[in-house]
């Protein structure tokens, strides 16, 4: 009886290390959401091309961008169509390609790469007026205190930092700040910014999964390096498979990241495992990561179904709203609390 009885607590201590262990490795458990929704159209007219940009505003209205049609789409939180507005063209209150949205006072401004300017709308959808802007590429932007933040294309010359700030009214270029990371020869290309609180946390798009927090005086507090993440690792080492040149020269491989947004302290972000071509495609992620001055920490992780995912938003009653560009269709799914 004796040795049994030291046999069991034997066990239990065993099963104990071993649940620790597992809590304290990268190995979150891998939720699996539930689609409530999924809708390719909005009337036998209107479908979507490439929705490249998704906002949530705070009167309960989503608005996604359309590239390729250069259409705004507003709807309410059940993706009911409420208005369409914006019109293709180079002139200087039309669209060419746009691509991200940021909400700032009550107005929506779009970049658009193309035509290389940033486009004011009221939230009805009334184009005000337009700044030249050639320096956001297609990588997310936040706007604050009257700066636009947002990726640094070299405008400070070769050592220049990565983030850079521009004068919302003219887009004049103010200062850049930001830590240079090395990538192994190959370019990083884009950065996304999120101004939050008082805080900004810039995420790496390409060729490194990192992640960044600044004060907004510039200052680096915390920095984490996903590289080494189970999942993220596998893809990491796929991407010089997806190495393209670009007529410039420069070097581009594939996104690791490829869209961000922050909701109730946690920043999520888009992990999408796709190759070159859109008939191969594999599992989906999306990482909740809690992010403050004192740590970094991917929380959970919430895996979508397969196919080529572009870009998400977090909203109403913990809704995850997303684009699949392989079927054209905004889908919805219910996030665990």
């Amino acid at each position: 009886m004796f040795n049994i009885i030291r046999t069991d607590k034997f066990i239990w201590l065993v099963l104990i290390i071993s649940l620790f262990s597992a809590c304290n490795s990268d190995k979150k458990v891998i939720y699996e959401l539930d689609k409530l929704k999924a809708i390719d159209s909005f009337r036998d007219s209107i479908f979507f091309s490439d929705i490249t940009g998704m906002l949530f505003d705070n009167n309960g209205f989503y608005y996604f961008v359309d590239s390729e049609s250069s259409l705004i789409l507003k709807t309410d939180t059940l993706l009911r169509l409420v208005d369409t507005f914006g019109k293709k063209g180079i002139g200087p209150l039309e669209l060419e390609t746009p691509l991200q949205i940021e909400l700032y006072k009550e107005h929506l401004y779009i970049n658009d790469e193309y035509s290389g300017k940033l486009v004011k709308f009221t939230k009805n959808g009334e184009a005000q007026s337009s700044i030249d802007f050639n320096f956001f590429v297609d990588a997310q932007f936040s706007i604050h205190d009257e700066k636009i933040y947002a990726f640094n294309s070299g405008l400070d010359g070769d050592n220049a930092h990565p983030i850079a700030l521009y004068n919302i009214e003219k887009g004049d270029f103010i200062t850049s700040f930001g830590e240079k990371v090395e990538s192994s020869g190959e370019l990083f290309f884009n950065r996304h910014n999120l101004v939050v609180d008082d805080y900004l946390i810039s995420t790496l798009a390409h060729n490194i999964p990192l992640v960044e927090l600044y004060n907004l005086n510039g200052e680096l507090l915390q920095r984490a390096d996903f590289s080494k993440h189970t999942i993220v690792e596998r893809r990491v080492k796929d991407l010089p498979r997806f190495v393209n040149r670009e007529p410039s020269g420069a070097i581009r491989t594939s996104e690791v990241f490829v869209c961000a947004d922050y909701s109730n302290g946690y920043l999520y972000l888009l992990f999408t495992d796709w190759s070159s071509t859109e008939n191969n495609v594999k599992p989906n992620y999306i990482f909740k990561i809690l992010v403050n001055p004192d740590t970094i920490d991917i929380k959970s992780v919430y895996k979508l179904n397969d196919g080529w995912y572009e870009s998400f938003i977090i909203g109403a009653n913990n809704t995850l709203i997303t684009y699949e560009r392989q079927n054209g269709v905004i889908e919805s799914y219910r996030l665990p609390n």
